[in-house]
């Protein structure tokens, strides 16, 4: 979600769509855009084709987890986790993921950055694979 998030700041930002203030601005940004990515998502994993109360329910005045989501800016702690953790996947990268990291963060298709780079596309492939699965041993997913 955090990547499709980077992807459509990125997008709007280099097609002049927004306006970025400070540092602080940005972020609040790019929460209220991942709030609404997940928001999406929920409503989309909950259409009746795929709702699960459909075969529990669920009980009357329960908050909903898209309702337990505050509008506002993220609490410090998230800032500070998801800094840390784009600059510890950032130092933990060779020297030729971190261009790939960097293009793939601002919302570049591999097509693009293999065209941008001057890689194959199928190297691209491969080193964001790479990326992906030492982001999810940092994370301890795997």
């Amino acid at each position: 979600m955090v990547q499709s998030a980077f992807k459509s700041f990125f997008f709007r930002y280099r097609d002049g769509k927004l306006r970025v203030g400070d540092w602080d601005h940005t972020w609040a940004l790019l929460a209220l855009i991942t709030r609404r990515k997940c928001a999406d998502r929920v409503e989309h994993l909950r259409a009746m084709r795929r709702a699960v109360d459909r075969e529990a329910s669920v009980p009357n005045g329960a908050d909903q987890p898209w309702q337990l989501i505050a509008d506002h800016e993220p609490l410090p702690e998230e800032v500070a986790s998801l800094t840390e953790t784009v600059e510890l996947l950032f130092r933990s990268s060779e020297a030729d993921e971190r261009p790939i990291l960097e293009l793939s963060l601002q919302g570049y298709t591999a097509a693009k950055i293999a065209a941008q780079l001057g890689k194959a596309l199928r190297t691209v492939h491969r080193l964001r694979e790479r990326i992906h699965k030492r982001l999810l041993r940092l994370r301890g997913e795997n």
